[in-house]
């Protein structure tokens, strides 16, 4: 039975609360109320789906989930967090699918494959053909089927597990999307990572902007920072000097475009893992830190090499509360208070819960 609204927000706020206490030890975490920005449905611009063989052996398109206790691929005829002009989309994937059984045999033999929808804030429409070894079986048909649909049909090739380094093949259109957040204008690789919820990522954006204080005369970092949307908004704010670090060499692409058009010049991007950047910065402290590091939370050497910046704040911006109790706790025991905790509901109908917490340096 899926929880009423009101009782979802405040279990997430809880799962922030709980892991607080039981990791980071704090006995009383101040928690604010969960902010809820977004429509409890279709609220995304990205899903991605896979496609492959289902439990009975035939292609199937959806999700990944549970089939009579064993995890499977489940045939989905629409989902329910994107828009209906989306699922018209996936719609005619499917009828392109299930009218040719070449099609069909490919994608269960040689599967599991992804399709990736994504639309900008403008309406625009781009398909994601995504494949690992092999290319997205028949994309070059499919593309020409979706072209009254899509403006872009993109084919994808990466490694599994690989961030960054996805190689874009334009079927149809171009091979990026154009969003607009806060007057920067991104031109966003298909591929690139950029917040699902376009209405909480301008809640994250507001609420750093607030935790951040006056950014004026100021040296802040922007790690894990994909296109740079903290620190393009710091540093038109009137920060001195902002540095954005991420591994993914198309958002930091993506982001430079944006800080040129905005004419922007005290911005510069560093493309490489957070670990080696900071190995680097060491002796020339920031003010400010920003961290939106993955689920899987800071890697080793991060929380040491923040804090031999010596900065008067870190801002921390998690989709996990157990990592995030995890990343704090370094802080909490060099000294830094934990001033703000405000958990973000980007993801409503699921258990995932965004919190932005504020850490600030006490004499």
């Amino acid at each position: 039975m899926p929880l009423a609204e009101e009782h979802q927000r405040d279990w997430k706020r809880r799962l922030v609360v709980d892991a607080l206490q039981r990791i980071s030890g704090i006995a009383d975490p101040r928690v604010d109320p969960l902010r809820r920005p977004s429509t409890p449905l279709a609220y995304r611009n990205r899903v991605e789906f896979s496609a492959g063989p289902g439990p009975d052996g035939a292609a199937a398109i959806g999700l990944w989930g549970r089939i009579d206790g064993e995890r499977g691929l489940v045939d989905l005829p629409d989902c329910a967090l994107q828009d209906a002009t989306a699922n018209a989309l996936l719609a005619s994937i499917r009828e392109f699918v299930a009218a040719r059984d070449d099609v069909g045999r490919a994608l269960a033999e040689q599967g599991p494959f992804r399709i990736l929808l994504r639309s900008s804030s403008a309406g625009r429409r781009l398909v994601g053909l995504w494949g690992t070894t092999t290319r997205f079986p028949f994309a070059d048909e499919l593309a020409s089927r979706l072209t009254d649909q899509a403006d872009s049909v993109v084919s994808l090739r990466a490694r599994p597990g690989r961030r960054g380094g996805v190689r874009a093949e334009p079927l149809h259109g171009d091979p990026f999307i154009t969003e607009r957040v806060g007057g920067f204008e991104f031109r966003l690789p298909a591929a690139s990572f950029m917040q699902v919820n376009p209405a909480g990522g301008r809640e994250l954006i507001d609420l750093v902007l607030d935790y951040a204080g006056d950014p004026r005369g100021r040296r802040i970092l922007d790690l894990y920072g994909g296109v740079g949307a903290f620190g393009l908004h710091l540093a038109r704010a009137g920060a001195r000097h902002v540095v954005v670090c991420d591994a993914d060499r198309d958002a930091v692409e993506a982001g430079k475009r944006a800080a040129r058009l905005a004419g922007l010049r005290n911005t510069r991007y560093a493309h490489g893992t957070v670990r080696s950047y900071l190995r680097s910065q060491q002796g020339k402290p920031a003010d400010l830190v920003i961290a939106n590091p993955p689920r899987s939370g800071f890697g080793r050497g991060v929380a040491p090499g923040i804090l031999g910046l010596t900065p008067a704040r870190v801002l921390i911006v998690s989709c996990d509360p157990p990592t995030l109790a995890r990343d704090v706790q370094p802080f909490l025991e060099a000294g830094y208070a934990l001033d703000h905790v405000t958990p973000v509901d980007l993801f409503p109908q699921t258990h995932h819960v965004e919190t932005v917490a504020l850490l600030t340096a006490h004499p």
